[in-house]
């Protein structure tokens, strides 16, 4: 029972894992393609929350994104990987379809030769952001908000009250 709270943020983040890499929704891997940058950013914002860091409701992801690497004290790298998972969430949900924002990451086709290769590598290159944040948050953080983060995880909570 006790390990009840890390078993469900886990679950969420293998199942987010999944909807990033397009097997997420069985029979529906064009839309789960579509949310991937929406669902690596939904991870790192809860791993944000998990490590104390909660976004003001009027808050844009833009202005979380920097004030999180700030407060968290994120090293150059970290920094670097939520930046770009940041621009990658805003040219999804507010560019218009078709285009294509100069440095997002993962927007566009890449220099991947296939086109079949080109959503993998998206995929991986927003799931390792997501990996560098997590290690970022961790490296960053005393002890005391690793334990909790990682076994009293708040993002399950916050989750409830949306």
């Amino acid at each position: 029972a006790l390990l009840s709270p890390w078993a469900l943020r886990r679950r969420r983040r293998v199942l987010r894992k999944r909807g990033v890499a397009g097997s997420g929704r069985p029979g529906s891997a064009d839309r789960a393609a579509a949310g991937s940058a929406s669902l690596a950013w939904d991870e790192a914002a809860d791993t944000g929350v998990d490590y104390g860091h909660v976004p003001e409701k009027s808050e844009s992801p833009r202005a979380y994104a920097l004030r999180l690497a700030d407060d968290a004290g994120l090293a150059d790298g970290p920094a670097l990987a939520l930046q770009r998972l940041r621009e990658a969430y805003e040219q999804e949900v507010y560019a218009a379809p078709g285009t294509t924002v100069r440095g997002a990451s993962g927007a566009g086709s890449g220099s991947g030769a296939g086109s079949g290769s080109a959503p993998a590598n998206r995929a991986e290159r927003l799931w390792s952001d997501v990996t560098a944040v997590q290690v970022g948050l961790a490296d960053s953080a005393p002890w005391a908000a690793r334990f909790r983060a990682r076994y009293f995880p708040a993002s399950l909570a916050s989750r409830f009250r949306r």
